[in-house]
C-alpha cells in the first residue's frame, strides 16, 4: 500500500515565524526600553494581538491543508469530526487540544470585528465561542489572540511550531496504521 502525501510544509512556514517572532521581540523590547506614554502595556498588547493572531491563521492554514490532505488519502475520514482527535497537546482542566484552540482563535482573529460585543450565540457560530469559552476565553477578555496563546505557552510562537508537526504526524500515523489493518 503506498499513501503519499504532500511535503510537510512546516519547513516554510516556520521562516514567516521566524519573522513573527522578531516582530515579538521588537514590541517587547519597545515597550521595556522606552518610557513614551503613547507606548504603554495596551499598545503593546495591541501590537501583539496583530502579530499572534496572523500567527493563528497561518497554524489554521496549515492545520486545514494537512486535514484535506488526509482526507484524500484516507477514504472514509469523517469530515472535520475527527480533526482534533490526535491533539496530543491537552489545555489544563478545559478539555480541548491546543491545535483545536489554535484553529478556534484563528477563527475569532478573521472574523472578530464581525462579531456582537457580547458573543450572543445567535448571531455567531457556536462552533468557533464553545472551545474558546472552555478555555476560559469570553467576550469579556480583553485581547483575545494573546491571552489564548498564552493558554499555550509563554513562548507561543516556539511552541506552535513543535505543536502542529506533532499533530500532523500523530493523525497522520494513525490513519496509516488504520488503512494497513483494514487491508490485511
Amino acid at each position: 500500500m503506498d499513501i503519499r502525501l504532500r511535503f510537510d510544509s512546516i519547513h516554510y512556514i516556520s521562516v514567516v515565524f521566524a519573522g513573527l517572532r522578531e516582530a515579538d521581540r521588537l514590541i517587547r523590547k519597545r515597550f521595556e526600553d522606552e518610557k513614551d506614554e503613547l507606548f504603554d502595556v495596551d499598545s503593546a498588547l495591541e501590537h501583539l494581538e496583530d502579530v499572534y493572531g496572523t500567527a493563528r491563521v497561518l497554524a489554521q492554514t496549515y492545520i486545514n491543508r494537512t486535514w484535506a490532505e488526509i482526507e484524500k488519502a484516507f477514504p472514509g475520514v469523517k469530515k472535520d469530526n475527527e480533526k482534533f482527535e490526535f491533539d496530543r497537546n491537552r489545555i489544563n482542566g478545559c478539555g480541548i487540544g491546543q491545535v483545536e484552540l489554535l484553529y478556534h482563535l484563528a477563527n475569532y482573529w478573521k472574523h472578530h470585528d464581525e462579531w456582537p460585543r457580547d458573543w450572543n450565540p445567535a448571531n455567531m457560530r457556536p462552533g468557533t465561542t464553545k472551545p474558546l469559552n472552555a478555555a476560559g476565553i469570553t467576550h469579556e477578555t480583553d485581547f483575545v489572540c494573546v491571552r489564548g496563546l498564552e493558554k499555550i505557552d509563554r513562548n507561543p510562537l516556539d511552541k506552535i511550531e513543535t505543536i502542529l508537526p506533532d499533530w500532523r504526524q500523530a493523525t497522520v500515523s494513525h490513519y496509516v496504521a488504520k488503512t494497513k489493518r483494514q487491508s490485511q
